[in-house]
Order: structure tokens, then sequence, then C-alpha cells
């Protein structure tokens, strides 16, 4: 029994100093935000801003137009989903209604080309973007 216990003891301390390695950089990113370049910069290190200021914020949103750079992205996001939706539509409503020479082989082939993670392919349709 203390053997168990002094296991899950230690899974714990593990799991918690995991979990602020991981936290840490977040809470750097917006403890900088919140700093003037000087308190960034200095040392010793100040882990707290001696004054919460919002220059950075205001200074990003003059520089980048972050506005425009927001509806691009909902603008995208809506028109893949619709195409998304209504080609998916279609494609189902094939394979659950029809019978046709090579069906379970088409609907293999889906399948499996949804097991493939994005990561693997978003390298090779990088390069043949470019081309």
């Amino acid at each position: 029994m203390k053997m168990k216990s002094l296991s899950n003891k230690f899974s714990m301390a593990a799991l918690v100093l995991l979990s602020l390695i991981m936290i840490f950089p977040f809470f750097w990113l917006v403890r900088s935000s919140f700093m003037s370049d000087r308190e960034i910069m200095s040392m010793p290190i100040q882990w707290m801003p001696s004054s919460y200021s919002f220059d950075n914020f205001v200074l990003a949103f003059k520089r980048a137009p972050f506005l425009r750079y927001f509806e691009n992205s909902i603008f995208l996001v809506v028109v893949n989903v619709i195409g998304q939706i209504a080609s998916s539509s279609f494609i189902a409503f094939g394979f659950a209604r029809f019978n046709f020479k090579g069906k379970n082989f088409w609907f293999a082939m889906i399948l499996s080309t949804m097991m493939i993670p994005y990561t693997v392919i978003m390298i090779p349709s990088l390069f043949f973007g470019r081309a």
C-alpha cells in the first residue's frame, strides 16, 4: 500500500513539474506584453512588471491591420466549411444510395486519406504550391 501511495505522489509531482514547464512560455509571453522594452531586457530578470502598460498592444494594433486579418480568416473559414459540407454531402449520398463498380475500393481510399495526419501532407503541399 505504501509503495502505491509513493508512486502516486511521485507521478503527481512529475506531472505538476511538467505542467509548470509547459505553462512557463505562456506566462513569459503575457508578462512581457505588459512590460516596456527596457524592463524586458533588464538584468536581473524582473518576474512581474513594475507597472502594467498597454502601450505594446496599442503599438501592435497601429502597425498591423488586425481587423482586416481577422476578416480574411473568417472569410476563408466560412468558404472552406461550406465547400467541405457540400462536397462531403454529395459524396456521402453517392456512396449511400448508389451501387457502382469499385464502390468499396473508393470508399476505402477516402477513409485511408482521412487517416493521414495533416502534418504529413503539409510539407509536400507547400512544395507543390510554389511550383
